[in-house]
C-alpha cells in the first residue's frame, strides 16, 4: 500500500514502472513540485526525483530527507517525510549497512566532486 509519487513521463516514473514494486501504489504528477507537494500533504509516502532536485527540497523543507538511490545511469533522491518512523527506520537501516560494509564511502569518493 505503499504510495510513490513520480513526475509523470520522466526517467523516474519509467525506473519505478519497471522495478514492478508489488503492493505499490504509482502516483504520478504533472510537475516536481507536485510531487513534492504531493509528499508535504501526505498524498504520498515517497518521492522518487533526480538526485538535485530532492537535495533542493530537503533545503527547503526541513520535514523532508533525501536518500540516493542509482539505477546505473542516473541519480536519484527519495524523500520521506519524517513522521513516517517505519520507512524511515527500513531506510536508515539499509544505509548503516552500506556504511558497514564500506558502500557508502566508496561512493562519497566517487561521487564527491558532485557537490
Amino acid at each position: 500500500g505503499l504510495k510513490i509519487g513520480v513526475k509523470q513521463g520522466t526517467s523516474s516514473h519509467t525506473l519505478i514502472k519497471q522495478m514492478g514494486l508489488k503492493k505499490t501504489n504509482l502516483l504520478t504528477y504533472p510537475t516536481t513540485l507536485h510531487t513534492i507537494r504531493a509528499l508535504l500533504n501526505n498524498e504520498t509516502e515517497a518521492v522518487v526525483i533526480d538526485q538535485q532536485t530532492a537535495l533542493w527540497a530537503t533545503t527547503q523543507y526541513s520535514q523532508l530527507q533525501s536518500h540516493p538511490l542509482k539505477d546505473g545511469t542516473e541519480y536519484y533522491g527519495i524523500c520521506v517525510n519524517k513522521s513516517n518512523s517505519k520507512l524511515l527506520t527500513e531506510i536508515n537501516t539499509i544505509i548503516k549497512e552500506m556504511i558497514a560494509n564500506g558502500e557508502i564511502e566508496t561512493l562519497i569518493e566517487k561521487h564527491s566532486n558532485l557537490f
